[in-house]
């Protein structure tokens, strides 16, 4: 399989916003907006790898969904880490086996001496004590309901996501989709029953797998793995490489007094993204990642927006008037995503700085009012994720800072 042919990037719009996986007979992968796509078939299958963990991100509302038809099936949450332990657990291991110790008397075998003595008495001869009913020890291999239910498991496996461990041969089970409320039923029981740690990964696994899944959705030859929502995913990876504040802390709030209705409430906070504070210059820059296709044209409506602008400027406000942080110590930029291999604009570096938001409300007296627009590259910014290094950061912050000047007209 040309697996290059397959993949494709998201443009965000209304009709291309999904990111993920379409299972139609065939697979595509479309992964976000500005990520340059590997053509060498290695690298390519460890970024795929990558964009399945970056679903980690996205919340408990939207998180791994599997799309049967057009629809989003809330009812399932496809189980992927079950998924990849499985097949990797299959071409390292093979197939569960049950090996089965069966010790009885009246048979034929190994003698079980320590049963024999407990359980039988000896008697004596001239040649010292003879067992006359003792218990022998047999050993074989079962293949039991676990394994018949672990090929099932594996046929789902193999259909998803086998094409990115290459060719796996999967033994037919028995069972068949019409099955899976017994299958799980059969799982619950024996995890009652099993001690040795692997036993119970592997049915806690191939449970996680049959959860949800109904006859139907067994049965369609159309499946989908991913989000709608990827900017959720993309605020998660900004604030993982680039934040280190808890940022609930820094939430500015407004409060209802009604008077006259001696009422008294608290409004919904604003919720910024990532906050970094640089303990050695004490120093706070406010980032808000935007998750629009800007890049590819700027004809279009989708650049942040007054109400986004507004916001950022509210947040420096916050750290200035109610956590009493010198003015001149905090930043502001918006980070948008784009390729930096491939743009009509010749910008070629990880991180780039665009321009700044001019506003009709404020004067810009500190830094924090000259909200900065930043492209940052998708490619880069899903590698730095949990592993980004200082200067990853240092170097964000500098551009920041060198942008930040303002001007004295």
């Amino acid at each position: 399989m040309n697996l290059y042919s397959k993949c494709r990037c998201s443009t965000n719009k209304t009709d291309d916003e999904f990111v993920g996986f379409r299972f139609d007979g065939d697979v595509s992968v479309i992964f976000p907006v500005g990520y340059n796509i590997p053509q060498n078939e290695r690298e390519l299958r460890k970024d795929i790898l990558l964009l399945l963990k970056s679903f980690s991100l996205t919340d408990s509302d939207q998180k791994e969904r599997v799309d049967s038809g057009t629809s989003y099936l809330d009812s399932f949450a496809m189980p992927i880490n079950s998924y990849f332990w499985l097949i990797k657990d299959y071409i390292n291991n093979g197939l569960y086996e049950n090996r089965e110790r069966i010790i009885k008397q009246n048979s034929h075998g190994k003698i079980n001496w320590k049963k024999t003595i407990q359980k039988t008495k000896a008697v004596v001869s001239n040649n010292g004590f003879v067992y006359m009913e003792p218990y022998f020890e047999l050993t074989k291999n079962t293949e039991t309901l676990i394994t018949e239910i672990e090929k099932y498991c594996l046929r789902l496996a193999n259909t998803f996501f086998g094409w990115l461990f290459g060719e796996i041969r999967v033994p037919k089970s028995a069972f068949s989709d019409s099955h899976i409320a017994y299958m799980q039923s059969m799982l619950k029981k024996e995890l009652l029953v099993s001690y040795t740690d692997y036993k119970k990964t592997l049915i806690t696994h191939m449970y996680n797998i049959l959860t949800g899944l109904d006859d139907d959705m067994a049965k369609s030859k159309v499946y989908s793995y991913g989000t709608k929502n990827y900017n959720v995913v993309w605020q998660g990876l900004i604030n993982d490489v680039f934040g280190n504040v808890d940022v609930s802390k820094f939430y500015p709030t407004s409060t209802w007094n009604l008077s006259r209705l001696g009422i008294c409430r608290q409004n919904s906070s604003l919720q910024q993204d990532t906050i970094y504070h640089d303990s050695e210059t004490d120093k706070y820059y406010i980032l808000d990642a935007k998750y629009y296709g800007a890049y590819l044209n700027m004809n279009e409506n989708n650049l942040p927006a007054t109400a986004d602008i507004e916001k950022q400027i509210t947040y420096g406000e916050e750290l200035r008037i109610n956590k009493g942080i010198d003015p001149n110590s905090i930043y502001n930029a918006l980070i948008l995503p784009y390729n930096k291999s491939n743009n009509r604009y010749g910008l070629n570096k990880d991180v780039e700085f665009i321009g700044v938001a001019d506003t009709s409300w404020v004067e810009k007296e500190y830094p924090y009012e000259n909200v900065e627009l930043l492209f940052a590259d998708t490619e880069y910014v899903m590698k730095a994720w949990k592993k980004a290094s200082s200067k990853d950061v240092q170097d964000l912050m500098e551009i920041i800072e060198e942008n930040s000047v303002i001007s004295e007209d």
